[in-house]
């Protein structure tokens, strides 16, 4: 059955005491609501300042305070049992909510990231010749035609 549709039985058939049912798959907007809500309910849960909003502050104490990496800290927090009920994030989430400013902590705080090109800047390359001035830029005795030169 497709996802948001209900089957519409449209003919019946009975040969040799066997049933045979012939129909279509109708559109239902209700039907694919209920599926869409079904879909959410099995992704994977993300982690926000919501769920474990102590971590993160605490994340944010031992990066600037303590010159502790990303890595240390989800470490320490896993083996000393610090947040015993609540979901600890990974270093790469850890590491991504730096990246867009969700912490107080910045890359050149951190000792290693800062070595490292980070990963959603764009670089714009100059190009590898500079031919020299513009055309619009030429002076304005060039712009007379009188001097006659190479």
């Amino acid at each position: 059955m497709k996802p948001g549709c209900t089957y519409q039985i449209k003919q019946r058939q009975k040969y040799k005491d066997t049933v045979y049912e012939y129909g279509t798959f109708d559109y239902e907007p209700e039907c694919a609501h209920l599926q869409y809500e079904q879909n959410q309910l099995n992704c994977s849960p993300k982690v926000s300042r919501a769920q474990n909003p102590g971590f993160l502050e605490w994340a944010d104490m031992k990066m600037l305070d303590d010159h502790w990496s990303p890595e240390a800290l989800i470490l320490d927090a896993k083996r000393h049992d610090t947040f015993e009920d609540k979901p600890i994030p990974c270093t790469t989430t850890l590491y991504a909510c730096i990246d867009k400013g969700q912490l107080k902590t910045r890359n050149i705080h951190l000792q290693e990231k800062c070595r490292r090109r980070s990963k959603n800047e764009t670089y714009h390359h100059s190009h590898q010749r500079v031919l020299g001035m513009s055309i619009e830029e030429r002076p304005q005795a060039v712009e007379t035609r009188e001097d006659f030169r190479h």
